[in-house]
């Protein structure tokens, strides 16, 4: 069971896309982190999902599906589907080693977390537990854009054979080929270094939050694009910006972004046409299904709300990012928050 759950999360881990507001045109202000070498923050992350019927009739489950398919584009949710859940509720410490014009680098602790087992999976929690311990007693150090949109494992060997020495132990490594090639896959970041990344963000989701707050830009005072989506056509998209700044730079933003998710299986009906006619037109179907506004069974509406705090220095105080899928009697949401303590 042990060797079929590893295999399972090698198959699923990728790096993450981070959601966007649909802001693309309009003038927006960064973030200027401004750390100082020294400083330790200490921070919570929780989230938690869930889906319940607006009338009191039968709760449609396929909803709850589209969710996790809007989700997959914020964070690892396919970790989220296999384990069931990750961590939903967990601590970690970053302490500033280094400030320059250039980058940021910073020790990570993981303190406590929660909500990562299996129900029933007696197997696959020992090997959870191993990990969660792994993580929380390894020496882990990130170094940080200046802008602090992305980030890397600073040291590219010692984590790395650490993490192989750890699943040596537990009768992993066939998966992992040789010592030598599997770090030289985190050194050439692919391959093994997106399933270490993998891993880590069971158990330290929180850090990958970073770079989808520091990405998002803003503008001050209030912005609004579109109108709420009325149901009229799947090209409707709505935003609501609201950007406050204090004297002392201190940012306070809340965001909400509405559209349509279209779940048409586009290329596997292309798939199944050119299987028949080998001479099928893919340019002149897709031109045709491009042209259909109408929102018909396969769509549904998504709100994203992000309400974010920023101190003056650039420090996180605050960040909640809630997804919510809806269609006919049906509500799904999956909430992320994090905390600076």
């Amino acid at each position: 069971m042990k060797r079929t759950f590893f295999l399972s999360l090698l198959a699923v881990f990728s790096m993450f896309v981070y959601a966007q507001t649909a802001l693309e045109d309009v003038p927006v202000e960064c973030i200027k982190p401004n750390f100082r070498a020294g400083q330790t923050i200490a921070f919570n992350y929780s989230s938690e999902n869930s889906i319940r019927s607006t009338n009191g009739k039968e709760i449609n489950y396929d909803v709850y599906g589209v969710l996790g398919s809007v989700t997959n584009r914020m964070s690892l949710q396919d970790v989220r589907k296999f384990l069931g859940s990750v961590v939903t509720d967990g601590n970690f410490t970053l302490n500033v080693k280094e400030a320059t014009p250039y980058a940021y680098v910073m020790d990570l602790k993981i303190g406590e977390v929660r909500g990562y087992k299996v129900d029933e999976q007696k197997e696959m929690n020992e090997l959870l537990d191993g990990m969660a311990e792994f993580f929380r007693s390894a020496h882990i150090t990130l170094t940080f854009a200046p802008d602090m949109s992305h980030w890397v494992f600073t040291d590219s060997n010692e984590l790395p054979s650490l993490f192989y020495d750890f699943n040596k132990e537990n009768g992993n490594v066939e998966e992992l080929g040789d010592k030598e090639t599997f770090i030289k896959d985190i050194q050439n970041n692919n391959g093994g270094y997106d399933m270490l990344r993998g891993f880590f963000a069971v158990f330290c989701p929180g850090i990958f939050r970073f770079p989808a707050f520091y990405n998002n830009g803003f503008q001050r005072g209030h912005i609004e694009i579109g109108a709420p989506l009325s149901g009229k056509s799947k090209k409707e998209q709505y935003v609501v910006q609201d950007t406050s700044v204090d004297s002392l730079g201190s940012i306070v933003q809340k965001i909400k972004f509405c559209y349509y998710l279209d779940q048409f299986d586009e290329w596997g009906k292309i798939s199944d046409r050119l299987e028949k006619d080998p001479n099928f037109d893919v340019d002149k179907y897709m031109q045709k299904q491009e042209a259909v506004t109408k929102v018909s069974k396969d769509v549904y509406p998504v709100c994203v709300d992000i309400s974010r705090n920023v101190d003056a220095d650039g420090w996180i105080n605050s960040y909640d990012c809630t997804i919510t899928v809806s269609k006919n009697n049906t509500v799904a949401t999956f909430t992320e928050r994090l905390r600076r303590k």
